[in-house]
């Protein structure tokens, strides 16, 4: 029989989840089913039915990919993307093709859509990783986390002892947006930080307990601690505790802590001093911290286990919409440094190329029509770890991710200063 590769159609979620439960040990244990893969539209903004793409043969579904969409954060500026999610194939389909069909589906669709990039995350070296590099996706950056036993987290309390005399509540509807507000300040300082509008908000950290992608317990399981200073919302913190949770993939004396932020990196220890001391009050055995290596909380998560996780991986789908979605950031760069100097310069990658002009400091993303005066060609791991601000320009240079260079020396100053080093950070709330 042929197999054909298409859109959903209603009824087509019997067989997904089926297929999913085959292919996915988490699922398979945490017990989806169709009534949870149904609701993921109330509780995602990114999630759609017609969004799901499939492979048929005789009836039977066979391969499957979900495409979430993500507006992505990178400073003040927003990057739409294809998130790729639950790419399977049933087992006894295996090596015929099946998923690098349905992933070029995908790339369509993204096309379709006009999302600029199309992003997804996998385990390095695996089978599905070779088939997105021969697709044309880069690895941008991988995924890490900080493990500690109760001893260290222990000590680690004593280290963030002291600090801002703060007021610490449960997060409830009253409290949701003075928190989303403190997201959207805290998310600034990174790259990939997911938009979250109120109704996610509600849906995923009020409602239930979402930790990972699409897995999800009730609300008792969470941890959700507002921080006050004179009655301001300052910070706050999500966790997650492991022997409460009626789904759970956890072992059961884990403690997770998901998220932490602040309104600025005075409150951030404290914040997760709270967070921690209610995980230890919870008889935890040892705890896993899914937050960002940020300098005000270094020497404490030095003290704990760092591993490394899933590579994120990117596909540019339209290289002048990626960079004129930048815009607004790559102004703010300049602006905040004063630089007002006029110089065109072509940025490409085998993705295609962008042209930056910038007229005594203003900038501008244009379409390459007519060749600038100056000229960068990247490689594909180059472009997308330069755009997140993985690497930076100067980075670029010193690891030969770079093809081809014409630019004059106000041109390299434009480009050392519109891409600086960057922390890149993806909640795992907001993962797919």
């Amino acid at each position: 029989m042929v197999v054909v590769f298409r859109r959903y159609r209603p009824g087509d979620e019997v067989g997904i989840v089926g297929l999913l439960r085959t292919c996915f040990r988490s699922y398979g244990v945490w017990g989806l089913t169709v009534d949870d893969w149904v609701s993921y539209e109330s509780s995602d903004y990114g999630f759609r039915r017609d969004l799901a793409l499939v492979a048929e043969e005789g009836g039977k579904i066979v391969g499957h990919v979900q495409l979430v969409v993500r507006r992505l954060r990178v400073g003040v500026a927003y990057v739409d993307t294809g998130g790729i999610a639950n790419v399977s194939t049933h087992p006894e389909y295996r090596r015929r093709g099946i998923a690098t069909s349905l992933m070029k589906l995908a790339l369509e669709v993204c096309r379709k859509f006009g999302l600029a990039l199309s992003s997804l995350l996998t385990e390095y070296g695996s089978a599905g990783y070779r088939v997105y590099r021969s697709l044309g996706y880069a690895d941008t950056f991988t995924f890490y986390e900080f493990v500690g036993a109760r001893d260290r987290v222990e000590r680690a309390l004593d280290v963030l002892s002291g600090g801002p005399d703060l007021e610490f509540e449960e997060l409830d509807e009253e409290r949701i947006e003075e928190v989303a507000r403190v997201y959207d300040i805290w998310s600034s300082r990174f790259s990939g930080m997911v938009w979250r509008p109120l109704e996610y908000w509600r849906a995923r950290v009020l409602e239930k307990t979402f930790y990972h992608s699409f897995l999800y317990d009730e609300r008792d399981s969470g941890v959700r601690v507002v921080a006050l200073d004179g009655g301001r919302v300052v910070g706050y913190a999500l966790g997650l505790v492991a022997s409460r949770m009626r789904r759970g993939v956890w072992p059961r004396e884990e403690g997770v802590v998901l998220e932490v932020a602040a309104i600025d990196g005075r409150y951030l220890r404290s914040v997760l001093r709270e967070v921690l001391r209610r995980l230890i009050a919870e008889d935890v055995r040892v705890v896993r911290l899914f937050v960002p290596y940020v300098p005000e909380l270094s020497d404490v998560l030095d003290m704990f286990e760092r591993f490394s996780g899933s590579v994120y991986m990117d596909y540019v789908i339209d290289q002048y919409k990626l960079c004129k979605q930048l815009e607004p950031e790559l102004r703010r760069r300049v602006e905040e440094v004063g630089l007002a100097v006029s110089t065109s310069i072509d940025l490409c990658s085998p993705y295609g190329c962008a042209r930056i002009d910038i007229d005594k400091g203003y900038v501008e993303i244009l379409p390459s029509t007519v060749p600038a005066s100056n000229k960068v060609h990247l490689s594909r791991d180059g472009i997308t770890r330069l755009i997140y601000g993985v690497y930076s320009f100067s980075d670029v240079l010193l690891r030969s991710e770079v093809e081809f260079l014409s630019c004059d020396k106000a041109a390299l100053r434009v480009l050392h200063t519109l891409f600086p080093r960057r922390i890149v950070y993806i909640s795992q709330i907001d993962t797919w």
